[in-house]
C-alpha cells in the first residue's frame, strides 16, 4: 500500500481519480477491451415502458462522471471496467441482467462505484457474492468468478485515500483452471502520473512514447540506454502498445 502526499493543485483541488479524462476509445485501449464493449457498459439505455409509453433511462453498468455533451470516463471508471471484465470473462450474461445486478449492488453498498470503492481483497468479497446471487450463478461459477477477480484485484494498489494506481495486463491473460494467469506488473496507470496515461512502472515514461520511437526505427538497445531501463521493461512497453494497437485495428475493421 502506498502512502504519499497527493498534490491536488494541478487539478483545481479536485481528486483526479474522479475527473472525466478518458474518451471511451482511449479507456478501451488502456484496458485492451473492445471499444463497443466499454461503450455498452458505460452508456445509459433508453426504453419505452409501461402503458404510458414514456421514455425511461436505465443506468449503465458503470456510471461515468457528469460531463454534458460527451461520454468521458474517469480513473475510477477504469478500475470498475477492469474488475467487471474479470466477472464477464468467467460468466457471460445478458447486459440487461448485469445492469440490474449492478443497480442492486450500488444500493446495498451505498456507492455509485462499489467495484472500485470497496476493497475486494478484504471485506469486499461479499460484493462478488452478491453479484453472483443477483445474476443466479452456480456455486461452481462463483468460485471461478472469485478466482478470476483475485488476479485482477492484485493489480490494483491502494493508499489511505483509496485506489492509488493499477497495473493493466501487458497482453490478454489466459484463463487457467479456476483462475486467470498472473503477469508481472510492468505497466502502470496512475491518475497523478502523466495525467493517467500508461507509463512504465516506477517511471513517468509513457509507453506510447517508447513505442513511437520503436516504430520509427530506434533499436531496443538504444531505447534501453536512453531511458536507462532494462530491456525487459522496454519490451513490456512495446508488447502492451502492440496489444493496444491490435484492439484499435479490430475496432476499426
Amino acid at each position: 500500500m502506498r502512502n504519499r502526499i497527493r498534490d491536488l493543485t494541478l487539478y483545481g483541488g479536485k481528486d483526479p481519480r474522479n475527473l472525466p479524462i478518458y474518451t471511451t476509445d482511449e479507456a478501451a485501449r488502456i484496458l485492451c477491451l473492445p471499444i463497443s464493449t466499454l461503450k455498452a457498459w458505460t452508456s445509459a439505455k433508453l426504453w419505452h415502458g409501461g402503458p404510458s409509453g414514456k421514455v425511461r433511462v436505465r443506468n449503465p453498468l458503470i456510471i461515468p462522471p457528469d460531463n454534458p455533451g460527451q461520454l468521458i470516463l474517469s480513473f475510477t471508471n477504469l478500475i470498475e471496467a477492469h474488475i467487471l471484465h474479470a466477472i464477464r470473462r468467467v460468466h457471460r450474461i445478458k447486459i440487461s441482467k448485469a445492469r440490474e445486478a449492478m443497480n442492486a449492488i450500488r444500493e446495498e453498498f451505498e456507492s455509485l462505484h462499489p467495484l472500485a470503492d470497496v476493497d475486494l481483497c478484504a471485506e469486499g468479497k461479499s460484493v462478488v457474492v452478491k453479484y453472483g446471487t443477483y445474476v443466479n450463478v452456480s456455486a461452481a461459477k462463483l468460485r471461478e468468478m472469485e478466482g478470476a477477480i483475485k488476479i485482477y484485484v492484485k493489480r490494483i494498489e491502494r493508499d489511505k485515500a483509496g485506489i492509488a494506481c493499477f497495473y493493466p495486463f501487458v497482453s490478454e491473460p489466459r484463463i487457467e483452471g479456476l483462475g486467470i494467469e498472473e503477469q508481472p506488473r510492468l505497466v502502470c496507470v496512475d491518475p497523478f502520473v502523466s495525467f493517467g496515461r500508461p507509463v512504465i512502472a516506477g517511471t513517468n515514461i509513457r509507453t506510447e512514447m517508447v513505442a513511437e520511437r520503436w516504430w520509427a526505427g530506434d533499436a531496443m538497445e538504444e531505447l534501453a540506454e536512453d531511458y536507462q531501463l532494462d530491456k525487459d521493461l522496454i519490451e513490456a512497453a512495446l508488447r502492451y502498445e502492440s496489444t493496444r494497437a491490435q484492439h484499435t485495428v479490430r475496432a476499426a475493421a
